[in-house]
């Protein structure tokens, strides 16, 4: 098994993090794709924070 993780930050605290595991071998065929995709579920809880906080 081959992991990778991506931090969830709120207002400078480390609050999680998400977090894909795999097979090695899957793991490095499709390693970039899990890093996008990380990053992308991260910046979506960014973006509802934000509009969270500006009350949409």
């Amino acid at each position: 098994m081959a992991c990778i993780a991506v931090p969830i930050w709120s207002g400078g605290v480390l609050m999680g993090s998400y977090t894909i595991s795999a097979p090695v071998e899957r793991y490095r065929r499709q390693r970039a794709e899990y890093l996008e995709r990380l990053r992308a579920a991260v910046g979506m809880l960014a973006e509802y924070e934000q509009g969270e906080a500006k009350g949409n």
